[in-house]
């Protein structure tokens, strides 16, 4: 909904180079909080994309969250198929329903967002900047500016993943080879490391050992007599 926030900082900048922050009036500058307030809501309300609310509800963004109902039918049983593609093409007017219902109180709540985000900048920037900003993006500049920032981020966003998707990749590599072959390393002594031994016994100490003779074993038993073979 918002134009990234570094966008404000660097309005702020080009208007400062053309001139314009000086010659901004004193007597337009918010003194109070209340002021502030106003002036900031309206420059939020001047940073904002209304055609944001209609991309955010439109079918392709909302299109994951309803369930695909022409796979839902191809899974029931032949003789249900047909009442199931009914019921699908029929809720097609429902879906666009409800999205036209939830756009419309999302619409309704702008103003509200905007007073939050005015409630923010006015916390964070003094009435001097407030007062540039304003003055910049009222000018034909800031408009066009504004304008054309949209397009600007949605060159730009593919760009930064196209140059971040190659780096991720890199970094799953790294990782999985330095994990393996700290796996497969056989552990070493370190130089110089000291292994710690039992402490001396003190002077005249003696060391008592108890041995445990082994359990008495039963001897076999003895052999009958040899009885004499008979002729």
């Amino acid at each position: 909904m918002f134009r990234p926030a570094w966008f404000s900082g660097a309005a702020f900048l080009a208007l400062s180079a053309c001139g314009g922050a000086g010659g901004t009036a004193m007597s337009d500058v918010p003194d109070t909080e209340a002021e502030k307030a106003a002036v900031a809501t309206e420059i939020a309300t001047m940073m904002s994309d209304p055609a944001m609310m209609d991309q955010m509800f439109a079918p392709e963004a909302v299109g994951g969250m309803i369930p695909d109902m022409s796979a839902m039918c191809a899974a029931v049983p032949a003789d249900q198929a047909a009442a199931c593609t009914q019921r699908m093409e029929s809720s097609t007017a429902t879906i666009q329903s409800v999205q036209t219902e939830m756009m419309g109180k999302a619409k309704a709540m702008q103003p509200a967002l905007m007073q939050d985000m005015g409630a923010i900048m006015a916390r964070t920037y003094t009435g001097e900047e407030l007062a540039a900003m304003h003055a910049f993006y009222q000018s034909p500049e800031g408009q066009a500016i504004l304008q054309k920032q949209p397009q600007v981020m949605a060159e730009f966003m593919p760009a930064v993943m196209a140059r971040m998707q190659p780096l991720q990749l890199e970094m799953v590599q790294k990782l999985s080879q330095r994990m393996t072959a700290a796996a497969t390393t056989p552990t070493t002594a370190i130089p110089g490391a000291v292994v710690p031994q039992a402490a001396p016994l003190p002077p005249g100490s003696t060391v008592t050992t108890t041995v445990t003779p082994p359990a008495p074993t039963t001897p076999p038993a003895a052999l009958p007599p040899a009885q004499p073979r008979p002729n």
